[in-house]
């Protein structure tokens, strides 16, 4: 299925396959649920999202591609949007980059509830 795309004009491959360890990933000598391959698109490139014998890996191009998968959680470019709306918002209220791990205190907040001891913090700018 990937080697067809590995191949022509001696350009480097649009995948990335590099060691799991650099990814903080364990390896199977640490543990049965290791992955045996990690592949990651490069920039510019995404998996195609459907297996029809064609390309596995095709262009990214802006507003051709309806979005992929094959990224990495650390690609700066990958982040998702967070908008907040309703009961206890404060309207207009903005943030910039939010972690994932801020959402169940934020949510937690909202409710009049305490996490005490996670990773993530509530976004106190956004509520009322």
């Amino acid at each position: 299925m990937f080697s067809k795309n590995f191949t022509g004009g001696g350009s480097p491959p649009p995948v990335w396959l590099g060691p799991k360890a650099a990814l903080g990933m364990p390896t199977p000598q640490q543990t049965d649920q290791a992955p045996d391959l990690v592949l990651a698109a490069k920039p510019g490139y995404q998996f195609a999202g459907v297996d029809d014998g064609g390309a596995a890996v095709v262009d990214a191009t802006p507003g051709i591609s309806s979005g992929g998968h094959g990224y990495l959680n650390s690609d700066p470019e990958a982040c998702a949007m967070f908008l907040a709306w309703g009961y206890g918002i404060r309207p207009g209220a903005r943030v910039g980059q939010v972690d994932m791990t801020d959402l169940a205190p934020t949510i937690a907040a909202l409710l009049g509830l305490r996490m005490d001891g996670v990773a993530g913090r509530a976004l106190r700018t956004i509520l009322k």
